[in-house]
């Protein structure tokens, strides 16, 4: 029996396709559980991924306390939300001591301004969920969690002053409207 040229490319592309994708899935296996990612975090020595291991981690907490607050578990999600906000100061502290200057080697830094901005959005969904006086330390934590990623704001864009929520002061000579003569 003999197989056309397309047939064989087609039976070889799908045979490669098939093995190549399993591999791959290993490849991008993100550990799911707190004990997996802190031995991955005490393993790692490049500061860059280890700071990204230590978000990941601190986004798992977040998650978990979000899980916490859903169940009426007000002390726990309490807990976990005081426990990612520590999660995510280290996280920042070990890229900022990594020596990286955030222009230049911009690696790691907008991954944690992407996961606080995803973080951020977490928080505030979790604080129009829950009952007033509850939310309160969800805010309280949301803002401190702003404040940080606008310090890694201002690591990868110097000079623009930025605010807790990631935008340009009023005060700023950047901002819209000093360039336009408001307030002046």
């Amino acid at each position: 029996m003999r197989i056309s040229g397309r047939r064989l490319l087609a039976a070889v592309t799908l045979g490669v396709t098939s093995s190549a994708i399993p591999a791959a899935a290993g490849l991008f296996h993100h550990p799911s559980t707190v004990p997996e990612l802190k031995a991955k975090i005490g393993k790692q020595r490049n500061p860059v991924k280890k700071a990204e291991l230590q978000i990941q981690l601190a986004h798992l907490i977040l998650q978990q306390a979000a899980q916490a607050y859903d169940q009426n578990n007000f002390k726990a999600g309490q807990d976990l939300l005081y426990r990612y906000l520590s999660e995510a100061k280290i996280s920042w502290e070990t890229l900022k001591s990594s020596g990286r200057n955030a222009m230049r080697q911009p690696e790691g830094f907008k991954q944690l301004d992407m996961d606080f901005t995803a973080d951020d959005r977490l928080l505030g969904d979790l604080r129009r969920q829950i009952p007033y006086p509850q939310s309160k330390v969800i805010k309280k934590i949301q803002l401190r969690s702003r404040n940080i990623h606008a310090q890694v704001l201002d690591a990868i864009f110097p000079g623009l002053h930025l605010r807790s929520r990631g935008r340009p002061a009023a005060s700023s000579p950047h901002s819209a409207g000093n360039r336009l003569g408001v307030g002046q």
